[in-house]
């Protein structure tokens, strides 16, 4: 569900940033390396916290949807049944 949107792509941001990281310091870099490593805490925190209000998101809609029509278990146990 997650992994299928455009959450990989932040994903892919802040893992590219992060390849970059040891490259630059290694070359002696450091400037460069600290904020390689700053632009990938931030893409893969917004990463993160997207996936989070995604799935909170979805929650919310299946107990709204519950609450207006109702939920029981005989219903369950006839979908298990089929």
């Amino acid at each position: 569900m997650l992994c299928g949107s455009f959450l990989s792509l932040l994903g892919i941001i802040g893992i590219v940033y992060a390849a970059q990281v040891e490259s630059y310091y290694n070359r002696g870099d450091y400037q460069a390396s600290a904020e390689s490593s700053r632009s990938a805490g931030r893409w893969t925190r917004i990463a993160l916290w997207i996936a989070i209000a995604w799935v909170v998101l979805i929650i919310i809609v299946f107990v709204a949807l519950f609450a207006l029509f109702g939920f029981s278990l005989s219903k369950v146990n006839d979908l298990i049944d089929i």
